[in-house]
């Protein structure tokens, strides 16, 4: 959340390096989005998700048919270790990343049906008249019953993530968002009182009126691992495939796609406390993610969304382990 363009840079370089002719669509959370999660969702909507759409060949086609971008330039070179091939690769940090994550795949999974007769639209899109189109594309897939769309197969990198609330460490992450230029008088005489309140407000929502549900924040770590699914059986297989779910029946595929995931955490991180990562990975699994396929990568002494600065050289080790399948 907040995160500066030069800290930005240093992992946008080394995937350019390990797979230079990948599309990289780049998500970047803001604590406007964080407090206005409404706003986030608006703009997602509006930029994000038709630039995914269009990278994502249609239903019944196959990779190059169609007039979007072939997502096999994501794997040229790469062999799988375990059969499982995955088309599209996430990388989300913090709690910024884990809610605008949570939210593209929402927005995703109700957009109309991709098919083959909408790959004019991906086109069309790109070049910013897919309005029109998209309207008459939503009016056929509602008329013909079609439920939506299921992202291709992939992988997750979680850095420093999901988080759970937690008082101090809610206050410390919003805090920390706040530029150092900020009047120190205005710092801690105005904002701090306001995030102390907005903390109150959210503790409220976690504890009291939604402690079922585990509250705004307990519902998107949940949001997660919904995606995951079942694990795939021969039918489900091709049950999962037919709808597009893009499994390709796959051993240790979910009926989303989900191949692998790795979670990058570390117990000195102030943010987001390492228990709460392990215990989203344990939910993984009971939701059907195959245990092999759940990896908890713990560093020793990095902090929050420092791990690569940490271990530079293991970091991107990992991170490519989790997309080819090997550990």
């Amino acid at each position: 959340m907040g995160a500066r363009d030069a800290h930005i840079a240093k992992y946008i370089h080394p995937y350019r390096a390990l797979y230079p002719t990948a599309e990289i669509l780049l998500l970047r959370s803001e604590l406007r989005h964080f407090m206005r999660p409404s706003a986030q969702v608006a703009a997602l909507r509006e930029f994000a998700l038709p630039v995914v759409l269009a990278a994502i060949p249609p239903r019944g086609t196959t990779e190059g048919e169609s007039g979007a971008s072939s997502s096999s330039e994501t794997t040229k070179g790469i062999e799988p270790g375990n059969g499982s091939h995955p088309k599209l690769l996430i990388h989300l940090f913090s709690g910024g990343g884990s809610l605008t994550i949570f939210h593209l795949r929402k927005l995703f999974s109700s957009s109309p049906p991709l098919s083959p007769s909408s790959s004019s639209l991906s086109t069309n899109q790109k070049h910013g008249n897919g309005r029109n189109e998209n309207k008459n594309n939503r009016n056929e897939n509602e008329h013909a019953g079609n439920k939506g769309n299921r992202l291709p197969q992939h992988t997750i990198t979680f850095d420093s993530a999901p988080p759970q609330f937690r008082y101090s460490k809610s206050y410390t992450a919003i805090a920390s968002g706040i530029p150092s230029s900020i009047n120190p008088i205005l710092r801690y005489f105005v904002l701090a009182p306001l995030i102390h309140a907005w903390c109150c407000f959210a503790w409220v929502q976690h504890f009291v009126t939604d402690s079922e549900g585990g509250g705004p924040f307990g519902r998107v770590g949940l949001g997660h691992n919904d995606f995951v699914g079942v694990r795939n059986t021969t039918d489900q297989g091709a049950a999962a495939a037919n709808d597009g779910g893009g499994n390709d029946g796959d051993e240790g595929s979910t009926s989303t796609g989900e191949v692998r995931r790795t979670y990058i955490y570390s117990e000195a991180d102030a943010l987001v406390d390492w228990r709460d990562v392990e215990s989203h990975a344990a939910a993984a699994v009971e939701k059907g993610l195959p245990s092999a396929n759940v990896r908890l990568e713990k560093f020793e002494g990095s902090m929050h969304v420092a791990h690569a600065r940490a271990d530079e050289g293991r970091y991107w080790r990992v991170v490519r382990e989790t997309w080819e399948g090997l550990s």
